[in-house]
Formats: structure tokens, sequence, C-alpha cells
């Protein structure tokens, strides 16, 4: 006999789903500007500095001015996980459908691991500029190389072509390179980064003593604040070379991120799968490159 889900207890899993997907959040939404998404694409437009003009004698004609525009695209993507419950295991299902199941935490971590791998795609990933969004902007753009910089500084802030790792130094020069371009501090600054990078500043006398760091590191293994920067370790962050991984240093407004709606979730029974039944969930969501003056990425080597 094939095992029917209630009404009810469909939308007692749909609730649960919804509500642990409020509370449990990825690690680096916050880090990053909200956006809801309707539709496919959502463009905005920045606008570039105003400079005002000297007047230098009585009814002087005015001088017109335009503001620099550019336009930034978001496209929304889809993405799913299903699942499929033999209709004989009843109780494997009905388990399943708790509110508070494993099953249920487990699928809402895969969710929030997603929103992560979306956002640091988008750090130095293309973005699309344009009227219709079909110019794209890569992180190394030729018209803003200043913007793109790869930074491989030591202890003493002196250009080094020696690979390292994680260092005070770089994560100095990457506060400079950005107050260098007038990025200031009414927003909040992060660090994302693996936490390998987190094991070598621990290493730093600067992050663990309390001379420096009112937050002694080493009295819990953690650093969360240090330099302005609140600092966000994710094993999401893959290796770029054999040993070379980046960390990202960047004001929130860098970086967008949007969702169309809510989680949802359906729950159907399947005749042509033996009556099985499918929970699948679905979310929609996108990250773009805000601005590229607004973020720097920092080449590190694990090994050295």
């Amino acid at each position: 006999m094939a095992a029917q889900v209630e009404t009810h207890m469909k939308n007692v899993f749909k609730d649960g789903v919804s509500l642990l997907a409020q509370q449990e959040m990825s690690k680096l939404q916050d880090t990053c500007l909200y956006e809801p998404l309707e539709g496919e694409k959502k463009f905005w437009d920045y606008y570039g500095s105003a400079s005002f003009i000297e007047r230098t004698g009585r009814n002087q004609a005015n001088t017109p001015q335009e503001l620099a525009r550019s336009r930034r695209m978001i496209s929304k993507q889809s993405y799913e996980y299903t699942e499929l419950f033999d209709p004989r295991d009843r109780s494997r299902l009905l388990k399943a459908l708790e509110p508070d199941s494993q099953f249920v935490r487990a699928v809402i971590a895969g969710a929030m691991r997603k929103k992560d791998d979306i956002i640091i795609a988008a750090f130095d990933g293309t973005a699309y500029s344009g009227k219709d969004g079909t110019t794209s902007v890569a992180f190394d753009n030729g018209n803003t190389p200043s913007h793109d910089i790869t930074i491989t500084y030591d202890e003493a802030d002196s250009a080094s072509t020696t690979e390292t790792p994680l260092t005070i130094g770089k994560l100095r020069r990457s506060r400079a390179l950005l107050e260098g371009k007038d990025v200031d501090e009414s927003m909040p600054w992060f660090c994302v980064a693996h936490p390998n990078a987190k094991h070598a500043l621990l290493r730093s006398a600067e992050v663990t003593s309390a001379d420096y760091n009112s937050v002694r590191a080493l009295v819990d293994g953690q650093v969360n604040s240090f330099l302005g920067l609140d600092y966000r370790w994710s094993t999401r962050i893959a290796n770029n070379d054999t040993n070379d991984r980046y960390v990202y240093v960047y004001r929130k407004d860098a970086v967008v991120f949007g969702m169309d709606g809510d989680i949802r979730v359906e729950i159907d029974e399947l005749p042509e799968k033996g009556h099985a039944i499918q929970l699948a969930v679905y979310i929609d969501m996108a990250a773009t490159r805000a601005e590229e003056t607004k973020i720097v990425r920092i080449n590190t080597n694990e090994a050295a």
C-alpha cells in the first residue's frame, strides 16, 4: 500500500524548512548587500563622484556636468535538491518530515553552502554591465588594473615575489589599497578566507598578543576581528593552484546577493515511480561583484 502523505504533514515539513532557512544562515550572506530578485534579471545603476566648480564672477553662466554612470546586472539561477522515498517505508518518510529532523537540517545546510559558493564565485568572477547586461567585466579588467590587484607582501610591507601564507603585512596592504580608493568605513569591511589562513595568522604575535589585539586569539583559537576587518572562515574557498588560495578583503557593498522569494518545498506522489514520494527543495538566487574598487584579492601559499 502506498504511503500517503497527509496535507498537514506536507505543510509541517514546508514550514520546518522555511523556519530553519531563516535561522541557520550562511557564513557569508550577511557580508553582502541583499537584493530581492524578481524575474530572470535585475539591473541597478551606480553614479560616479560629483565635482563642484568654483564660481568666479557675478551672473556667471552655469557649467553643466554629467555624473559618470555604470550599470550592473544580476542574473537569477535556479537550484534544487530532490530525494525519493520508497512508499513502503512510511516510518522513514514521516521521520524525515519532522521539522527538527536531521534530514531537514542536512537539506538546509546544503542550501546554505550553495549560497556561500555563489558569493565566493562572485568575488573575482565575471560581472556583467552595460545597458542590456551583455558587457562582461573581468576581475582583472584592463581598463581598471589598479582595482584588480593580487598582492604578495611580507611582514615589513615590502613587495615580494616570494610565496607566503596570509600575513599581517598582506592585510595591512589590502587596507591601504582600499583606503587609497576612498573606500570609507561607513559600511563593515570583511576578510573571507580558508581556515588554513587563520592558522597562519595565529602564528603572528600581533594577532595573539593582548598588547596588539584586545581579542586574545590564542585563548579560544579564533580570529574574528583584527585591523578593522570582520573575519569569516570558509572551507568553500578552493585552491586556485597547487598550494595557492585566495583571500578576499572587501566592503559590504562590493558584492550583491539576491533571492527570488523563499526556499520552496514540494512533496508529490509519483505513480510512474511506483508511487514513490518525491521531496523537492528549490531555491532561486544569484550574486555578483558590484564595484571593483571595493574588493582586494590576496594570494597566499599554504605550503610556505
